[in-house]
Protein backbone atom coordinates (compact mmCIF):
# COMPACT_ATOMS: atom_id res chain seq x y z
CA UNK A 1 0.00 0.00 0.00
CA UNK A 2 2.86 2.39 0.76
CA UNK A 3 4.24 1.86 -2.76
CA UNK A 4 0.82 2.64 -4.24
CA UNK A 5 0.60 5.84 -2.19
CA UNK A 6 4.06 6.93 -3.33
CA UNK A 7 3.11 6.21 -6.92
CA UNK A 8 -0.02 8.32 -6.55
CA UNK A 9 1.96 11.12 -4.87
CA UNK A 10 4.54 11.25 -7.67
CA UNK A 11 1.80 11.28 -10.31
CA UNK A 12 0.06 14.05 -8.39
CA UNK A 13 3.21 16.19 -8.18
CA UNK A 14 3.90 15.87 -11.90
CA UNK A 15 0.28 16.60 -12.80
CA UNK A 16 0.07 19.64 -10.53
CA UNK A 17 3.25 21.12 -12.01
CA UNK A 18 2.00 20.46 -15.55
CA UNK A 19 -1.26 22.26 -14.80
CA UNK A 20 0.55 25.27 -13.36
CA UNK A 21 2.70 25.53 -16.47
CA UNK A 22 -0.21 24.98 -18.86
CA UNK A 23 -2.38 27.52 -17.05
CA UNK A 24 0.25 30.25 -17.47
CA UNK A 25 1.99 29.26 -20.73
CA UNK A 26 -0.49 27.05 -22.54
CA UNK A 27 0.10 23.42 -23.44
CA UNK A 28 2.51 24.29 -26.25
CA UNK A 29 4.32 26.92 -24.17
CA UNK A 30 6.51 24.52 -22.21
CA UNK A 31 8.49 21.35 -22.83
CA UNK A 32 8.52 18.05 -21.00
CA UNK A 33 12.13 18.82 -20.06
CA UNK A 34 11.01 22.06 -18.38
CA UNK A 35 8.34 20.17 -16.51
CA UNK A 36 10.82 17.52 -15.37
CA UNK A 37 13.24 20.20 -14.15
CA UNK A 38 10.45 21.88 -12.22
CA UNK A 39 9.49 18.65 -10.44
CA UNK A 40 13.07 17.38 -10.13
CA UNK A 41 12.66 14.12 -12.04
CA UNK A 42 14.29 12.47 -15.05
CA UNK A 43 12.59 12.37 -18.45
CA UNK A 44 12.33 8.59 -18.15
CA UNK A 45 10.42 8.97 -14.88
CA UNK A 46 7.95 11.26 -16.60
CA UNK A 47 7.46 8.68 -19.36
CA UNK A 48 6.79 6.01 -16.75
CA UNK A 49 3.87 8.06 -15.46
CA UNK A 50 2.47 9.98 -18.42
CA UNK A 51 2.29 9.40 -22.15
CA UNK A 52 2.10 13.09 -23.10
CA UNK A 53 2.05 16.61 -21.66
CA UNK A 54 -1.70 16.71 -22.21
CA UNK A 55 -2.11 13.53 -20.17
CA UNK A 56 -0.07 15.05 -17.34
CA UNK A 57 -2.15 18.21 -17.31
CA UNK A 58 -5.35 16.15 -17.25
CA UNK A 59 -3.95 13.89 -14.52
CA UNK A 60 -4.28 10.81 -16.69
CA UNK A 61 -1.42 8.69 -15.38
CA UNK A 62 -0.18 5.35 -16.69
CA UNK A 63 0.35 4.42 -13.04
CA UNK A 64 -2.82 5.37 -11.21
CA UNK A 65 -1.79 4.09 -7.79
CA UNK A 66 -5.31 2.67 -7.45
CA UNK A 67 -4.38 -0.99 -7.85
CA UNK A 68 -4.65 -1.78 -4.14
CA UNK A 69 -7.97 0.06 -3.86
CA UNK A 70 -9.37 -1.84 -6.83
CA UNK A 71 -8.13 -5.14 -5.40
CA UNK A 72 -9.74 -4.44 -2.03
CA UNK A 73 -12.98 -3.59 -3.82
CA UNK A 74 -12.90 -6.84 -5.77
CA UNK A 75 -12.34 -8.89 -2.63
CA UNK A 76 -14.97 -7.12 -0.53
CA UNK A 77 -18.54 -8.38 -0.27
CA UNK A 78 -21.36 -6.32 -1.79
CA UNK A 79 -22.88 -4.16 0.93
CA UNK A 80 -25.39 -1.75 -0.56
CA UNK A 81 -26.59 -1.04 -4.08
CA UNK A 82 -24.33 -1.20 -7.13
CA UNK A 83 -24.24 2.60 -7.26
CA UNK A 84 -23.50 3.00 -3.54
CA UNK A 85 -20.70 0.44 -3.56
CA UNK A 86 -19.12 1.91 -6.67
CA UNK A 87 -19.45 5.41 -5.23
CA UNK A 88 -17.35 4.35 -2.24
CA UNK A 89 -14.60 3.13 -4.58
CA UNK A 90 -14.67 6.36 -6.61
CA UNK A 91 -14.46 8.41 -3.41
CA UNK A 92 -11.46 6.35 -2.23
CA UNK A 93 -9.74 6.93 -5.56
CA UNK A 94 -10.43 10.66 -5.34
CA UNK A 95 -8.87 10.85 -1.88
CA UNK A 96 -5.83 8.96 -3.17
CA UNK A 97 -5.45 11.42 -6.06
CA UNK A 98 -5.44 14.33 -3.63
CA UNK A 99 -7.07 16.69 -6.14
CA UNK A 100 -7.75 20.09 -4.57
CA UNK A 101 -10.16 22.81 -5.65
CA UNK A 102 -7.14 24.70 -6.97
CA UNK A 103 -6.25 21.68 -9.12
CA UNK A 104 -9.78 21.65 -10.53
CA UNK A 105 -9.71 25.38 -11.22
CA UNK A 106 -6.36 25.10 -13.01
CA UNK A 107 -7.57 22.12 -15.04
CA UNK A 108 -10.68 24.06 -16.04
CA UNK A 109 -8.57 27.03 -17.18
CA UNK A 110 -6.31 24.68 -19.11
CA UNK A 111 -9.23 23.10 -20.97
CA UNK A 112 -10.49 26.55 -21.87
CA UNK A 113 -7.10 27.41 -23.37
CA UNK A 114 -6.42 24.02 -24.96
CA UNK A 115 -9.50 22.09 -26.17
CA UNK A 116 -7.17 19.13 -26.90
CA UNK A 117 -7.31 18.37 -23.19
CA UNK A 118 -11.04 17.75 -23.41
CA UNK A 119 -10.41 14.95 -25.90
CA UNK A 120 -7.75 13.51 -23.58
CA UNK A 121 -10.26 13.46 -20.74
CA UNK A 122 -12.95 11.87 -22.91
CA UNK A 123 -10.56 9.16 -24.11
CA UNK A 124 -9.60 8.43 -20.52
CA UNK A 125 -13.21 8.22 -19.42
CA UNK A 126 -13.87 5.76 -22.24
CA UNK A 127 -10.92 3.59 -21.17
CA UNK A 128 -11.72 3.61 -17.44
CA UNK A 129 -15.42 3.05 -18.20
CA UNK A 130 -14.84 -0.50 -19.46
CA UNK A 131 -12.43 -1.26 -16.61
CA UNK A 132 -14.94 -0.04 -14.03
CA UNK A 133 -17.77 -2.09 -15.51
CA UNK A 134 -15.61 -5.21 -15.23
CA UNK A 135 -14.58 -4.27 -11.68
CA UNK A 136 -18.10 -3.63 -10.43
CA UNK A 137 -19.50 -6.74 -12.11
CA UNK A 138 -16.94 -9.00 -10.46
CA UNK A 139 -17.41 -7.26 -7.11
CA UNK A 140 -21.14 -7.98 -7.32
CA UNK A 141 -20.75 -11.48 -8.75
CA UNK A 142 -22.44 -10.52 -12.02
CA UNK A 143 -21.51 -10.86 -15.68
CA UNK A 144 -19.54 -8.05 -17.32
CA UNK A 145 -22.36 -7.54 -19.82
CA UNK A 146 -25.07 -7.24 -17.16
CA UNK A 147 -27.02 -4.12 -18.09
CA UNK A 148 -27.52 -3.23 -14.42
CA UNK A 149 -23.77 -2.90 -13.94
CA UNK A 150 -23.35 -0.74 -17.03
CA UNK A 151 -26.24 1.47 -15.94
CA UNK A 152 -24.79 1.88 -12.44
CA UNK A 153 -21.38 2.92 -13.81
CA UNK A 154 -22.92 5.33 -16.32
CA UNK A 155 -25.15 6.86 -13.65
CA UNK A 156 -22.25 7.42 -11.28
CA UNK A 157 -20.07 8.85 -14.06
CA UNK A 158 -22.78 11.44 -14.71
CA UNK A 159 -23.05 12.23 -10.99
CA UNK A 160 -19.26 12.59 -10.72
CA UNK A 161 -19.10 15.08 -13.60
CA UNK A 162 -21.95 17.12 -12.15
CA UNK A 163 -20.37 17.02 -8.68
CA UNK A 164 -17.04 18.25 -10.06
CA UNK A 165 -18.82 21.15 -11.75
CA UNK A 166 -20.63 22.00 -8.51
CA UNK A 167 -17.37 21.76 -6.56
CA UNK A 168 -15.92 24.55 -8.70
CA UNK A 169 -18.83 26.80 -7.75
CA UNK A 170 -18.48 26.57 -3.98
CA UNK A 171 -15.72 27.16 -1.46
CA UNK A 172 -17.54 25.50 1.40
CA UNK A 173 -18.17 21.95 0.24
CA UNK A 174 -15.94 19.06 -0.78
CA UNK A 175 -16.29 16.90 -3.86
CA UNK A 176 -16.84 13.83 -1.66
CA UNK A 177 -19.73 15.48 0.18
CA UNK A 178 -21.33 16.81 -2.99
CA UNK A 179 -21.10 13.39 -4.64
CA UNK A 180 -22.57 11.68 -1.57
CA UNK A 181 -25.49 14.11 -1.65
CA UNK A 182 -26.13 13.48 -5.34
CA UNK A 183 -25.98 9.69 -4.87
CA UNK A 184 -28.48 10.00 -2.03
CA UNK A 185 -30.80 12.14 -4.17
CA UNK A 186 -30.50 9.67 -7.06
CA UNK A 187 -31.40 6.86 -4.68
CA UNK A 188 -34.52 8.75 -3.57
CA UNK A 189 -35.52 9.46 -7.16
CA UNK A 190 -35.13 5.83 -8.22
CA UNK A 191 -36.81 4.31 -5.16
CA UNK A 192 -40.45 3.43 -5.83
CA UNK A 193 -42.89 5.58 -3.85
CA UNK A 194 -46.51 4.40 -4.14
CA UNK A 195 -47.85 7.68 -2.78
CA UNK A 196 -45.95 9.86 -5.24
CA UNK A 197 -47.59 11.53 -8.24
CA UNK A 198 -51.04 10.48 -7.16
CA UNK A 199 -50.35 6.75 -7.56
CA UNK A 200 -52.74 4.44 -5.74
CA UNK A 201 -51.47 1.94 -3.20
Amino acid sequence: MLTQRRTAETAREIGAAARRLAATKGLSGFTIEELCAMVGIARRTFSNYYATKAAAVAGVSRRTGFEDLDEEFLLSAPRQSLVDDFSELVTSRWRRMGFTRLDLEELYRCTQNDPQLIWTLLETLSSSHEHDIMLLARHAGLQDDDVRVKTAVELLEALVLRSLADCLKTDSDSFEHILAQRVSLARDVLTPNPSAYGASS
